[in-house]
């Protein structure tokens, strides 16, 4: 990817090599978990092993697979075990069996849990029966040898984009009668909430235009589409959910239209090649990671409606050199703009209360930053690798005790009055 370029300039500005191999597996942690499904915690039920199975019981006493511990290519998965109806492949039962090239679910199953079959790089065919009412979040992803799919009419309920990194997954078949999902030119829409569930990654095509009518981009929707340069969003879209464009390494350019009100975590994350974005008065919260490692980002403006800037929203940004904060935000999080190491220019307004721990961590170009009255807090490492820096203060204000305090270099804003 691109972005790793950025790596080793950041490695030669910076001496804080503790904190940089921190944040550089917080973002492998981050990646690995868009192919993983987050399994809430509880208690597990008995488990029973039969051949090449292991299974629960379930309250109306069917059987549902938890584990697969074989090795077949060629797979029929049998309707009952030990005599009980097999009705649920559970969450991740057949991950990482990369022996399976294909697998025919029996009709007695009715659901796919969460990353049933991720990682199943092999599998090149699977049908779904009519049974099936619900498809988890992220059921096949990774299964790169996947080349269609169809998603019968019983199915009303389905998870997170179940095709991330499907990268040879060029048809989604769905019936023009189908009363939840549809298929318009090959990307799949959830059609209560209007909702863009899933632009296959291996499509080639460098622009895309959203079809008019939609509310939502959902998560994940356009992961690692690497060949999308540009993307049209239509009036009418609320929202960008998590992690709605990560890896979109060849986009370099997005209008946000009025009317959004989110951009979800990491909605850019490791768009590197992104030039430039507006953000319009509509957005209220900019997530975690937004547009984290969008290295050719080179300024933006963040409009007063936006109340809430996620932890590192911003952060490794290389090549972003001013940002202006609106006076409606009143924290600078965890990191926000940490590693932007061109960033020679912010303007921090009273509205701002707090700073937190690494917000400006590595920002080696930022020369002065004005403090304004209005901040009584400020994390220790706030401005930690800043070599270069000086804040600017109001005498006997909180900023002066706490530069004095964490022997951060300063000046007085009357100093040349």
């Amino acid at each position: 990817m691109n972005g790793l370029r950025f790596v080793a300039k950041f490695i030669r500005m910076c001496t804080h090599m503790k904190k940089l191999w921190h944040s550089t597996i917080a973002l492998i942690l981050i990646l690995a978990a868009l192919f993983i499904p987050a399994v809430t915690a509880e208690e597990a039920p008995t488990e029973y092993t039969s051949g090449d199975y292991r299974y629960t019981l379930q309250p109306d006493g069917t059987a549902a697979i938890v584990k697969y511990t074989g090795s077949a290519s060629i797979l029929s998965i049998p309707d009952t075990l030990d005599g009980y109806a097999v009705t649920a492949i559970g969450n991740e039962a057949f991950r990482s069996c990369e022996s399976l090239k294909n697998i025919t679910i029996p009709d007695s199953v009715t659901s796919i849990g969460d990353g049933a079959f991720s990682g199943c790089s092999s599998l090149t065919s699977v049908t779904i029966p009519d049974g099936v009412t619900s498809i988890g979040g992220l059921a096949f992803s990774s299964c790169k040898s996947l080349t269609n799919i169809s998603i019968p009419d019983s199915v009303t309920g389905m998870g997170v984009n179940p095709f991330i990194g499907c990268e040879n997954l060029t048809q989604i078949i769905v019936s023009p009668d189908h009363p939840v999902f549809a298929d318009i030119d090959g990307v799949l829409f959830h059609k209560p909430t209007k909702t863009l569930i899933c632009y296959p990654q291996s499509y080639s095509q460098a622009s895309y235009v959203i079809p008019d009518g939609i509310a939502a981009i959902g998560d994940r929707a356009f992961s690692f589409c690497s060949s999308l340069t540009s993307v049209t969003i239509p009036n009418g879209v609320t929202s960008i959910g998590d992690y709605a464009f990560v890896v979109c390494d060849s986009l370099t350019s997005i209008t946000i239209p009025n009317g959004v009100t989110s951009i979800g975590e990491g909605a850019f994350l490791w768009c590197d090649s992104l030039a430039n974005i507006t953000i319009p008065n509509s957005v209220t919260t900019i997530g975690e990671g937004a547009f984290s490692w969008c290295a050719s980002l080179t300024s933006i403006t963040i409009p007063n409606s936006v109340t809430t800037i996620g932890e590192n929203a911003f952060s490794w940004c290389a090549s972003l050199t001013s940002i202006t904060i609106p006076d409606s935000v009143t924290t600078i999080g965890y990191g926000a703009f940490s590693w932007c190491v061109s960033l020679t220019s912010i303007t921090i307004p009273n509205s701002v209360t707090a700073i937190g721990e690494d917000a400006f961590f590595c920002c080696a170009s930022l020369t002065s930053i004005t403090i304004p009255d209005s901040v009584t807090s400020i994390a220790h490492s706030a401005f930690s690798a800043c070599e270069s820096l000086t804040l600017t203060v109001s005498r006997d204000s909180w900023a002066e005790e706490w530069c004095k305090d964490n022997g951060m270099d300063y000046i007085y804003s009357d100093a040349h009055n």
